[in-house]
Order: C-alpha cells, then sequence, then structure tokens
C-alpha cells in the first residue's frame, strides 16, 4: 500500500522513521548517498551518522530519494522530536547543518553464531574479530527472526 502511494504520488523525498531496542547512535539511512536530494536532506540534518544500505527488497527499492531515521527507543524525548522537526524544516528552507558526518556502508548480515563467538561487540564500534563495524546488535526484532543478530 505504502509503495502503491509512493508510486502514485512520486514525493520529492521520502522520509521513514523507525526505532530499535537497539543501543546505538541515532542514525539515517539511505540506499544511496550521493542521490542529491538525499545528500541535501543529510545535509540539512543533525544527525552525524549514516548508513548506506544496500536494497533489501523494501521501500529503499521503491523511492529513489529515500532516508530512514533509525533511534534507539532509550532516545525518544521531546528534544529528538524537535530536532527532526528542525532537520525538516532545514531541508525546506535549503539550509545546512556544518558538521562532519561519519558514513558508514552496511556488508552484510552477522549470524547470530558470530554474535556469540565474537568477544566485545558493540554497535558502530569497530572489531578487529569481526573485521566490520556492528550495527543493530541487540535488537529483539532480529533475535526473533533468528536467521541474523545485526548487519556489519
Amino acid at each position: 500500500m505504502i509503495e502503491e502511494r509512493i508510486r502514485l504520488l512520486e514525493p520529492e523525498l521520502v522520509l521513514d522513521f523507525h526505532t530499535t531496542t537497539a543501543e546505538q547512535p541515532n542514525i539515517l539511512i539511505t540506499a544511496d548517498k550521493d542521490n542529491e536530494v538525499v545528500r541535501r536532506f543529510i545535509n540539512s540534518s543533525a544527525v552525524k551518522d549514516v548508513l548506506v544500505v544496500k536494497p533489501l527488497n523494501d521501500i529503499t527499492t521503491v523511492a529513489q530519494n529515500f532516508v530512514a531515521y533509525e533511534v534507539p527507543n532509550s532516545h525518544l524525548n521531546d528534544d529528538l522530536y524537535e530536532q527532526i522537526c528542525a532537520d525538516i524544516a532545514r531541508y525546506l528552507d535549503e539550509e545546512t547543518v556544518d558538521q562532519e558526518r561519519t558514513f558508514y556502508k552496511m556488508t552484510g548480515k552477522i549470524l547470530p553464531e558470530e554474535e556469540k563467538s565474537v568477544t566485545s561487540l558493540e554497535n558502530f564500534v569497530y572489531n578487529d574479530e569481526l573485521q566490520a563495524i556492528p550495527a543493530f546488535l541487540g535488537s529483539k526484532a532480529y533475535k526473533q527472526d533468528g536467521t541474523y543478530a545485526g548487519f556489519k
């Protein structure tokens, strides 16, 4: 249904909002950081961490100009909501936030056995054993799925 509306309306930008039980920084997610509209939104946002994902037969494959917020449940508060509104207002006003950003590229899934065997995994912190930066570890949704524990 959402995909149909996006195809029909052809919006300039699609924003998606997600929460996670994983403890990690607030991040923006996109499939194409070099897309002009996406880049404009990223530059308007106060969020400094950006995860570039491979399309996984989800909304990223429907909307070319797509950015998602992913924030831990523990970060939800009025200040965050105001920050998101300010990000959108800056985007509409074509203003930017002058800050350095860190871009992460998703390279694959972390299997449950990897999570158990690799010591001291921490979201968005490079791990020598894994030879990657884990993300979304501790997400209840992934634990319930059982086929993967997070992303790297």
